[in-house]
C-alpha cells in the first residue's frame, strides 16, 4: 500500500540587516546626473551617475546584493556640488562581508573606501566623512527638508548694461518671500503647485557691463534657475523684478551649489570624541 503522505519541499533564505553608510559628496562635472536615468540602463551603467560612482565601490567591497542611494535634495545634471558636499546615505542590502565594521579601526577602513571612490581617473565625484550610521539616523537625512538652507553661486547675464547701484538694491531687498509655480522643466514628473520660498540674502559682484556673479542663500526647494530668469513669469518676484528690470532681462549661465546646511553625518561617539580632541589640540597650538 502506497503512503498518502506527499513530499514537501522548502526553500530557506537568510538575509542580513541592511547596512547604512553616510557621507557627503562633491560633484565637479556639469554632465553627470545625480541618479541613473534613461531606459534599459542607458546612462545607468559603468558609473553613469553620482549614486553609482559611490554605490558600486561599496557594493563590491561588502558583497551586497544591491544598494539604495539617497541624497539630501538634488542638483541638476549641469549644476556642480562644491564646498563640503551634499549629504547622502547608501543602504547596502544583504551585505555578506561586514567584519571590517566590527573593529575599532573601522573608520580607517571606511576612509580607504572613500579614497578608492575618489581615485577614479575622471575626478568628477569626491566623497568625504564616510561613516556608518543606523537605520534611525539614516531617516534624519530628509526630515524637515523645507527648513534647511542652501547657498548657491550663479553666473548671470543681463541683456541691458548693468547700473552701478544694482548690487546695493539686491542686498537691501532681502530677506524676500517669493512664490514659484512648479518649474516647467520638471512638470512632466511633478504636480503643478504654488510654492512659497524665502531668499535669505544675496550678494552680487559685477564682472562687466552685462555679467555678474550672484551668491545667495535660499530655503531648500527653491528653484534658483527660475528665480533668476522668472520661468516666463511663473516666479514672482524674480531677480529681474528685484533689480527693477523687465521680465526676461536677466538669465542664468551657470549654477553651483556651495553649501547644504545640515549637520551630517550624525555625530557618533567616536567622531564626537575625535572632534573634541582636535579642538583641544588647536587650542593648545593657539
Amino acid at each position: 500500500m502506497l503512503s498518502t503522505t506527499k513530499r514537501c519541499k522548502f526553500t530557506i533564505s537568510i538575509e542580513r540587516d541592511p547596512i547604512f553608510l553616510a557621507g557627503r559628496y562633491c560633484k565637479f562635472s556639469r554632465n553627470l546626473p545625480q541618479s541613473a536615468w534613461g531606459f534599459d540602463g542607458e546612462n545607468g551603467q559603468n558609473g553613469g551617475s553620482v549614486g553609482e560612482r559611490i554605490s558600486n565601490v561599496l557594493v563590491k567591497h561588502f558583497g551586497a546584493n544591491s544598494s539604495r542611494f539617497t541624497p539630501s535634495g538634488r542638483e541638476d545634471v549641469d549644476v556642480r556640488m562644491l564646498g563640503t558636499g551634499r549629504p547622502f546615505v547608501v543602504q547596502l542590502l544583504n551585505a555578506r562581508r561586514t567584519s571590517c565594521l566590527n573593529y575599532k579601526n573601522s573608520s580607517e577602513k571606511l576612509q580607504e573606501l572613500a579614497n578608492e571612490i575618489n581615485s577614479d581617473s575622471r575626478k568628477e565625484v569626491i566623497v568625504n566623512s564616510l561613516t556608518q550610521v543606523n537605520a534611525k539616523q539614516a531617516l534624519i537625512l530628509n526630515v524637515g527638508l523645507e527648513e534647511k538652507r542652501k547657498v548657491y553661486s550663479a553666473l548671470c547675464y543681463s541683456k541691458i548694461p548693468l547700473k552701478d547701484d544694482f548690487i546695493e538694491k539686491l542686498s537691501s531687498k532681502c530677506p524676500v518671500e517669493i512664490l514659484q509655480k512648479t518649474a516647467i522643466r520638471v512638470l512632466k514628473r511633478r504636480p503643478l503647485l504654488d510654492r512659497q520660498r524665502t531668499i535669505f540674502w544675496m550678494k552680487a559682484q559685477k564682472l562687466d557691463s552685462f555679467h555678474f556673479q550672484l551668491r545667495l542663500q535660499t530655503q531648500a526647494g527653491t528653484y534658483v534657475k527660475e528665480f533668476v530668469h522668472s520661468d516666463f513669469g511663473r516666479t514672482r518676484p524674480s531677480l529681474a523684478e528685484l533689480m527693477d528690470l523687465e521680465l526676461g532681462t536677466v538669465d542664468i549661465l551657470r549654477l553651483d551649489v556651495l553649501s547644504v546646511e545640515l549637520e551630517w553625518p550624525p555625530l557618533t561617539p567616536t567622531i564626537a570624541l575625535q572632534n573634541v580632541k582636535e579642538k583641544k589640540e588647536k587650542e593648545e597650538i593657539i
